[in-house]
C-alpha cells in the first residue's frame, strides 16, 4: 500500500488510462476509495474492481459511487465481487462514452437501480451479466439502441421475474439462465441478430 501511495502521489499530472485493483481480506477500505478516486480523477479510461473479501460491503462503496458512475471518461467497466456487493446505482448517474460494462458476482438494490445503470450508458455496445443475484428483480429491462453483444448467464433469477430485452443493433445474445415456466421472457427487436 505504501509503494502505491508514494507512485500516485509522484504522478499527480499524469492521466491514467487503466486501472485495475484486485482485493482481498484485509483491506484498507479508506485507502481503496482514495487510489479509485484518484482514477477517476485523472482520466481513466478502463477500471476493473475485483474485491474478493467479504469485509468489503456496500457501505464502503457508497462513497465511490457517485465518482465511478458519473465518470465521463470511463470507457470499460468491470465491478466483481465474490461475496455479492448489494450495488445501489446513485440517481445522478451519467456513463455517456462507456461502452463495456461487466457485472459479475452482484446483486442490485431494485429494478430501478439496475435501470438506471443501463440508461445511462447512451454508448454501450457490450453488457455481461454474469453470476449475479438478480432474486430480488421484478423487471430486468434491457432497453438499448446501441447494443451489439448481451450475455446474461449464471447467477440467481426469481421464478416471477419479467425479462424484456428489446435491442435493435444487437449481433451477439448469450442467454444461459434456468428458470420456471412461470419466468416472462419478451424478446422484441432482435433482428439483427
Amino acid at each position: 500500500m505504501k509503494f502505491l501511495d508514494g507512485f500516485l502521489s509522484l504522478r499527480k499530472y499524469i492521466n491514467v488510462d487503466r486501472f485495475r485493483l484486485c482485493c482481498g481480506p484485509r483491506i484498507d477500505h479508506r485507502k481503496i476509495n482514495e487510489w479509485i478516486l484518484y482514477a477517476v480523477r485523472h482520466g481513466i479510461r478502463e477500471l476493473d474492481l475485483i474485491f474478493q473479501s467479504r469485509s468489503f460491503e456496500t457501505r464502503h462503496f457508497t462513497e465511490l459511487e457517485f465518482a465511478v458512475f458519473t465518470c465521463k471518461t470511463l470507457l470499460t467497466l468491470r465491478l466483481f465481487n465474490l461475496p455479492s456487493l448489494i450495488l445501489t446505482i446513485p440517481t445522478h448517474c451519467c456513463l455517456p462514452k462507456l461502452k463495456v460494462l461487466n457485472l459479475n458476482f452482484l446483486k442490485f438494490s431494485d429494478d430501478e437501480s439496475i435501470r438506471r445503470l443501463l440508461s445511462s450508458c447512451i454508448s454501450l455496445e457490450e453488457l455481461l451479466v454474469q453470476s449475479c443475484k438478480l432474486s430480488n428483480l421484478n423487471k430486468l429491462n434491457v432497453c438499448h439502441p446501441t447494443l451489439q453483444r448481451l450475455t446474461i448467464s449464471g447467477g440467481d433469477i426469481s421464478p416471477s421475474c419479467e425479462l424484456e430485452i428489446i435491442t435493435p443493433n444487437l449481433v451477439c445474445f448469450d442467454f444461459c439462465y434456468i428458470y420456471c415456466e412461470e419466468t416472462r421472457l419478451s424478446l422484441r427487436n432482435l433482428n439483427s441478430l
